[in-house]
């Protein structure tokens, strides 16, 4: 396609408004995934701290999901090797938090 064309057809379909808009949204949404991230960290630093498994209450559910490793293949390996049982690896899971919202 013609950069004129692909320009107009983009135009099209992108007013200015909505590209600013796009823009507006992926900020906002980067700041409160930051906000989450810290959110959770508390919660699960509060749960871990406390020696707590899991908050409830009429609004919402917490779970406290401690570190663990998990094994994996290493496929790329696999892929060149043709052998599994060669080439597995344990990879850290890190602890988190898992939150249930309740809707009535």
């Amino acid at each position: 396609m013609e950069n004129n064309l692909v320009e107009t057809k983009f135009n099209e379909l992108f007013s200015p408004s909505d590209i600013e808009m796009l823009v507006k949204f992926d900020e906002l949404e980067s700041r409160v995934k930051t906000m989450k991230d810290a959110k959770n960290e508390a919660i699960k630093n509060f749960l871990k701290d406390n020696n707590l498994k899991s908050y409830e209450n009429d609004k919402i559910k917490v779970t406290y999901i401690e570190a663990t490793e998990r094994v994996s293949v290493d496929t790329k390996r696999l892929e060149e090797e043709g052998i599994y049982e060669l080439y597995t690896k344990i990879t850290p899971v890190k602890d988190s938090v898992k939150i249930t919202i309740k809707y009535e």
